[in-house]
């Protein structure tokens, strides 16, 4: 599949879903993530040390450094939510490395190894979501995708420096370029745990934490540099930079459209059976998450009022603070239930 037509079918299958009418959630994020280039890293240390071209090396240069381990990350996380827990996910990230390796002789830069990382990342996923209470969510999120170098590179030579080319001609060391643009295409995809604290009914902040699956085959160039042997064999022997590894960060969430709750029109319950409604008040109020329980109490009220309706919506008021409401609910379920002293009792004292 190419480019295009991947990209093509990930913004159609993300515009359709958006056709649903359903919640969403947006989350902007930034964090750092870890890497493993091992291979290309032996070659990336080693090339100012094996190449017939800079064997006229002193002794006495300066050391080689690795590539940074580090990738910085930034992107976004969109959630259309099918249900009050599953949600269709699109993914975009952008994963940045920046490593210079420079060669300094009798205290003058020289010579120099730049590689440059730039890596797009978009993925289709899906993702579990646990409310935990009203402000605090946790998720299990997974992606698959494809992963695209937009600006990827390792350049190796020589300062444009007139102390740098002057001390590399008088050992005989060639100044020109060797350039390997990293441009292709790889797939992956990742896995990761997200939590959520909602500051306000559509926004909060988030933390995540995760395992990015990222492997990329690398090809080598037949020319300069990158072609050169000693003995026979090519200097350059890396087959991949691996990208996966653990990652982790915070950011932003928004959540607009609307709620993935029931549909306010049921069918009447049988006599005895506990309404739908009542069920989630219920599941809610375990939760003490009582806001959410009073409007589900309430739906379930105008389906078929009940005693014990009148005393779950006067609990729920009772513990939103809400005095006035607790005296009007609790009247109404000592109306139709008086035989309960002990809540008789609970209202003498609340209404002194």
């Amino acid at each position: 599949m190419s480019r295009k037509s991947f990209l093509f079918f990930i913004l159609f299958l993300f515009i359709f879903s958006l056709t649903l009418n359903a919640k969403i959630g947006i989350e902007l994020r930034g964090g750092a993530g870890l890497f493993n280039p091992t291979e290309f890293n032996t070659d990336f240390t080693n090339v100012f040390v094996n190449s017939p071209s800079y064997s006229a090396l002193p002794d006495d240069k300066a050391k080689t450094d690795d590539i940074n381990s580090m990738l910085l990350d930034a992107g976004a996380l969109i959630k259309v939510f099918l249900t009050d827990s599953i949600s269709l996910n699109l993914k975009t990230s952008l994963l940045a490395n920046d490593t210079d390796n420079i060669i300094t002789i009798d205290d003058i830069d020289c010579l120099y190894s730049h590689a440059v990382f730039t890596v797009g990342y978009f993925g289709l996923g899906a993702s579990y979501n646990y409310e935990i209470s009203k402000s605090f969510i946790i998720g299990l999120n997974a992606s698959g995708g494809l992963f695209v170098n937009f600006s990827s590179f390792w350049e190796v030579g020589a300062f444009d420096d007139p102390g740098a080319i002057s001390k590399l001609n008088s050992l005989g060391i060639p100044t020109s370029q060797s350039v390997l643009d990293i441009t292709d295409m790889f797939f992956g995809g990742d896995i990761e745990v997200n939590m959520q604290y909602l500051f306000v009914e559509g926004a909060g902040i988030s933390l995540f934490g995760g395992y990015r699956i990222a492997p990329y085959s690398l090809t080598y160039p037949d020319t300069g540099l990158f072609a050169q042997q000693v003995a026979g064999e090519k200097i350059m022997k890396a087959q991949s930079i691996d990208f996966s590894g653990p990652y982790f960060g915070g950011g932003f969430v928004f959540y607009i459209g609307a709620e993935s709750k029931p549909a306010e029109t049921v069918a009447k319950k049988a006599p005895g059976e506990i309404s739908k409604y009542e069920k989630y008040g219920d599941y809610y109020f375990k939760q003490k998450n009582y806001e959410y329980a009073a409007k589900y109490y309430t739906a379930a009220l105008k389906l078929s009022p009940n005693a014990g309706l009148y005393k779950k919506l006067g609990l729920c008021s009772y513990y939103m603070k809400d005095k006035a409401k607790t005296i009007e609910y609790m009247k109404k379920y000592i109306e139709l239930n008086p035989d309960d002293a002990q809540i008789k009792a609970w209202m003498e004292k609340l209404n002194k």
